[in-house]
């Protein structure tokens, strides 16, 4: 019997991934963020907005055309410190007309950084929407805006640091095959 319903499941399982249509995909292109910070530390706060335009790497999958899986990589760079995301990556894609889809999705995944005597990490998630515009059948471009919360804090010799939140506004180009 627990053959049986073993094997039932593993022909259901290979016969359902069998139906699905899926593309991979590689992308990269430009993120334009802005992160806000706080340092806090005795009865004094002071608030600061972390800018920088970095390089982004995303990989994944289109399941069934309408939606997307991937796993991202971006890293910025300011005042002597470096923050870096590695998130994965929900999309819906909601085709239109004349080769544009509509993107809405959701994404969750680690947040560190690191300066030297200093390095503190975290989780973020969000939200982001975007346009895609398919160039050729292989060829994309994508624009995505994003929010993120960052949980992303610790203490030193009385000092708080965190990152809060952020936007960011990335720019590129997928390649599926």
């Amino acid at each position: 019997m627990k053959k049986t319903l073993a094997l039932s499941a593993l022909l259901a399982l290979t016969t359902s991934s069998m139906a699905m249509d899926v593309e991979y995909f590689i992308g990269a292109g430009a993120e334009r963020g802005k992160l806000d910070t706080t340092v806090s530390g005795g009865n004094l706060s002071i608030g600061n907005k972390y800018n920088d335009t970095a390089f982004k790497l995303k990989a994944g999958a289109i399941i069934d055309k309408k939606h997307r899986v991937s796993l991202s990589r971006v890293g910025y760079s300011e005042k002597g410190g470096d923050f870096d995301l590695t998130n994965l990556n929900y999309d819906y894609i909601i085709p239109l007309k004349n080769d544009f889809s509509l993107l809405a999705g959701v994404h969750a995944g680690v947040a560190e950084y690191d300066e030297p005597g200093y390095n503190i990490d975290g989780f973020d998630y969000g939200l982001q929407a975007g346009v895609l515009y398919d160039i050729t059948s292989n060829v994309q471009l994508e624009t995505n805006l994003a929010y993120t919360k960052f949980n992303v804090e610790e203490t030193f010799s009385g000092v708080k640091a965190e990152f809060n939140d952020g936007i960011s506004f990335y720019l590129g180009f997928n390649y599926k095959f």
